[in-house]
């Protein structure tokens, strides 16, 4: 892969005066690694399944979708079972990746504590000699993908909180680029990461602040955020003690008052949690089974206590009572460097591994332990689902009780989420908010157009063929399809096939493969290898040359109508059917080649004005209902349109004033089935560069835009201009095909 050399684009929308440094490339350019243990647990044993073809990185071991594998630890390594047979054993990691590099139309779904989808690839790791650790490497606009509906209501988004779900996206973002470590948890210790787990309105926030982040001055900003704050931000120092960061300083917060469900919660204590007025106080064994009376809240306590050494970890006690509880209560004189703390004394009796902590006369002893520490950390101890945040509003004590009332959810440090949600409804944007809730900080937009080009190309358009399969087939292949490098026709219906069996599709002479073509096929090792058209397309001689590497087929027909419909028998897809001119000089079938492919439905070759006999048999034979043509009555007549009429019951045509406008339209008609996040550009007058990048666009769900060499049609720039997202670019062929003058030109449409 070659990248394009463009300058860094920085676009800064500013909170207030600040300027930004660059965005680090790596965050966008490589992917991130998240170690996954919220959703899986700690298990020696993990149960998975693909959807869609994937391999082990390094061999040529393929997992088969939808079969059922599980990786092992087993004597501290890794086994990699299917079913209940042995696959290979690992003298290391093992990692799983589709079989097409950044391919968006499969997942992995592990089995854990829960069931998980995640894209990309899957690492094995072990862990602690005993665990088994996957580890998810992707991209970090993905991986957001997968943060912002775990961390925020998705459904916001369509209730006025679009913008809160904004400010969280760039929140987290700027949290992974603080944190500056490539490997996260996908818990709370990090941010909650639920793999493939999208919704259309996170996705929309996502992709509408992609690049935006947080800073103060040329540092990324800490962009802390909790469920709700109970109608007052806190700082850090407020909260966790630590050095006061200056923009994350206390005040009322009148947009969380407003709404939160979180702004007041109530906790009980009770002061005697069990009675030992009747118990043998010489002989505890006889009743050390008694329950404590707040159990939930005792057993959160001894927890705590014993993992903080507070109590001998070997140790058993039973809580008593509460002696006393007390908290800060913030008031008008509170300020940004307070420390909020509290104190919680109990009493207690103890069992060690030795026996029962006794007074000289032999009675069980009370003993009595208070803990003065950081409201926040007090917390910790009652448990966070309980004592639901550090803010203490009051406390009342009775004969029996003592009640803690408080607000909020969470630490309430930064951006109080439900508060974002309240400015959202009242119309702030996103960067409103962030400036709400971090002041003199500033959000920038800040992409380095070089990871968003991509350059698939050669000297020639075989060699072109061979660096696609490079960049999408990094590994292995079960199969290469073939097709005739200097007539297009073969090779374009050969793609939809080239989709199904997941493999790249390669261009030969029609006399002998390449050097180059040939080398590939030796580093992809496919079980199988496919030639698109009769002898007269590819020679036998090419077929020879094949002999001991593959097992080799050859579809054909006897000329390339038949030819397209044998491509379409090998499809097996008996419904619907696209049908596109003959004509070598159309772009028709090249333009609605990435969408059939991803939606394995055969392209079909007619004459302009009648259709021909081979089209015809075939949708008698297989009762094809729906038919869309490609390309307006120029290439395919309104009487062929009659005749499919009287084959089909849905015949409908997608085109355009123009080669170029009909890409476009194909792209619109098909938009749903699309990712925003990646295009692929050939060129317009001369596309057969553009072939063999068919499949890989499937894979990656992009629809294919036709251009000129030395200029940007006018309908496509518009096209660019209005969309949201700065979308990952190949450029497919070189500067021969689309000049840089043009890939600058959908670049800078792109980002603006």
């Amino acid at each position: 892969m070659k990248k394009k050399l463009l300058s860094m684009l920085v676009l800064s929308t500013m909170v207030t005066g600040l300027m930004a440094a660059p965005l680090n490339t790596k965050a966008e350019g490589q992917p991130i690694s998240v170690k996954l243990q919220n959703y899986i647990g700690s298990k020696s044993s993990l149960p998975f399944t693909t959807n869609g073809d994937y391999q082990v990185k390094g061999t040529t071991i393929f997992i088969q979708p939808g079969a059922s594998y599980t990786m092992k630890v087993e004597s501290g390594k890794l086994s990699l079972y299917k079913g209940s047979t042995l696959v290979k054993k690992f003298d290391g990691n093992a990692t799983i990746i589709p079989t097409i590099r950044e391919a968006m139309d499969r997942s992995m779904t592990i089995k854990g504590n829960y069931e998980k989808q995640y894209l990309g690839e899957v690492e094995f790791t072990v862990e602690s000699s005993k665990y088994v650790r996957p580890v998810n490497n992707i991209n970090l606009e993905d991986y957001l993908k997968g943060v912002v509906p775990a961390e925020m209501p998705a459904s916001w988004g369509g209730n006025g909180g679009l913008d809160a779900l904004k400010a969280q996206a760039v929140a987290a973002r700027t949290f992974v680029l603080k944190k500056g470590n490539w490997t996260i948890y996908d818990g709370q210790s990090d941010q909650v990461y639920k793999g493939y787990d999208w919704n259309p309105h996170t996705t929309q926030a996502v992709n509408e602040t992609q690049g935006e982040v947080l800073k103060k001055g040329d540092s990324y900003a800490e962009a802390f955020y909790s469920s709700s704050n109970g109608g007052r931000v806190f700082s850090n120092q407020n909260v966790w003690g630590s050095d006061l960061v200056p923009y994350l300083e206390t005040k009322p917060d009148i947009y969380d008052a407003k709404i939160s469900p979180h702004g007041d919660w109530e906790v009980t204590l009770s002061k005697a949690q069990f009675d030992t007025s009747e118990l043998d106080l010489k002989k505890p064994e006889s009743w050390w089974d008694v329950k404590e009376k707040d159990q939930t809240i005792v057993s959160n306590m001894k927890s705590w206590l014993k993992n903080k050494n507070h109590i001998d970890d070997k140790s058993e006690i039973k809580i008593v009572g509460i002696n006393d509880v007390s908290f800060d209560i913030p008031d008008s004189s509170f300020t940004s460097k307070d420390v909020l703390k509290g104190t919680v004394s109990f009493t207690y009796f103890e069992k060690k591994d030795s026996g029962f902590v006794k007074n000289e006369d032999q009675t069980i002893k009370l003993q009595t332990k208070t803990i003065n520490d950081r409201s926040y950390n007090i917390r910790f101890m009652l448990g966070t689902s309980i004592m639901k945040s550090p803010y203490v509003k009051s406390l009342a004590e009775t004969d029996e009780l003592f009640t803690i009332n408080g607000g909020g959810f969470g630490h309430g440090i930064g951006m109080s989420q439900y508060g974002a949600y309240q400015m959202s409804k009242e119309g702030n944007n996103f960067r409103t908010i962030l400036g709400y809730y971090y002041p003199t900080t500033s959000v920038n937009r800040e992409l380095d157009l070089n990871d968003y080009s991509h350059e698939l190309e050669g000297a020639d358009r075989y060699e072109t063929s061979v660096s696609v399969s490079e960049y999408g087939w990094e590994n292995k292949s079960k199969a290469v399809v073939i097709g005739r490098g200097d007539l297009s026709i073969d090779a374009l219906t050969g793609s939809v096939l080239a989709k199904k069996l997941d493999s790249p599709l390669l261009l030969t002479t029609s006399k002998s493969l390449p050097d180059t073509v040939l080398d590939e096929i030796k580093r992809l090792q496919p079980e199988k290898v496919y030639l698109l058209g009769g002898t007269n397309a590819i020679s036998g001689n090419v077929e020879n040359q094949l002999k001991g590497l593959s097992d080799v087929t050859r579809i054909s027909g006897k000329e390339r109508y038949e030819t397209a419909v044998k491509v379409a028998d090998e499809i097996n897809n008996n419904d619907e059917v696209f049908v596109v001119t003959k004509d070598e000089k159309s772009p028709d079938a090249l333009s609605i080649a990435s969408y059939a492919s991803m939606m394995q439905i055969p392209i079909l070759y007619t004459t302009k004005d009648s259709l021909h006999e081979s089209v015809e048999a075939y949708m008698k034979e297989n009762t094809i209902n729906k038919v869309t043509i490609i390309g307006g009555q120029s290439a395919v007549s309104s009487g062929v349109e009659r005749e499919l009429m009287n084959l089909a019951s849905d015949v409908s045509r997608v085109y355009g004033d123009d080669r170029y406008q009909t890409s476009l339209t194909i792209a619109e008609k098909y938009s749903s089935q699309f990712e925003e996040k990646t295009l692929f550009f050939a060129r317009g007058e001369i596309f057969i560069d553009a072939l063999p990048a068919s499949s890989l666009a499937a894979a990656m769900k992009s629809p294919l835009i036709l251009t000129r060499k030395d200029a940007l049609p006018d309908h496509v720039g518009t096209w660019l201009d209005e969309r949201t997202v700065l979308a990952d670019t190949y450029f497919l062929g070189g500067k021969g095909a689309i000049s840089e003058s043009v890939r600058q030109d959908i670049q800078q449409a792109l980002a603006n």
